[in-house]
């Protein structure tokens, strides 16, 4: 579930998952303490030299996005006001199909993780064509979010941040990320 899905929805739901924490989102979920941070970038080709500071640069690129996606308050006020131009779609590996083709879009934003992952296992071949700016367009702290309509999800996450301060201070949280980003994991 993303931002495509209203929150009153989320409310109505024992809806769980992992969500960057905003006071609107406080009254109706009990939050972690921050897993990591969800960086989202422009990946672009290795032939298109791409440098970019503010949303002015971004002007005349050709931008993929997802379908329902909230990316930050500025980059989406552009794009509805059509400063920026930006081509939808349902899914990452659309945008990085069009990136390896090379003329359908300039830039299509991903976390790493997401741009990464659809690389190794859609486009292989094509893993050495695309990079990515290391500039974030946007990098809030993910955290676990569960509903405060069940009582006992108060309980469980003190129990995960218990679990989640011992990952992280044994450096095991890092290493899962690490192999994560490598394909270790991928079936």
């Amino acid at each position: 579930m993303e931002a495509s899905v209203p929150l009153d929805f989320r409310r109505e739901t024992r809806w769980r998952g992992l969500r960057d924490q905003k006071k609107e989102r406080e009254k109706y979920f009990y939050f972690s303490e921050p897993i990591f941070q969800k960086t989202r970038v422009f990946f672009h080709h290795i032939d298109h030299s791409f440098d970019w500071n503010t949303i002015d640069d971004l002007k005349g690129l050709q931008i993929g996005a997802l379908s329902g996606y909230a990316y930050n308050d500025e980059f989406d006020l552009a794009a509805k006001q059509q400063i920026i131009t930006v081509q939808r779609v349902e899914t990452h590996q659309q945008n990085i199909g069009k990136l390896i083709l090379g003329n359908r879009i300039d830039l299509a934003i991903s976390t790493i993780n997401q741009g990464y992952d659809v690389l190794q296992r859609a486009y292989p071949q094509a893993k050495n064509l695309i990079t990515y700016h290391p500039k974030p367009l946007h990098s809030p702290n993910m955290h676990l979010m569960l509903s405060k309509k069940i009582e006992k999800n108060k309980d469980l996450i003190v129990l995960f941040n218990r679990g989640l301060k011992k990952l992280k201070e044994s450096g095991k949280l890092e290493q899962y990320f690490k192999e994560s980003q490598q394909g270790e994991y991928l079936p």
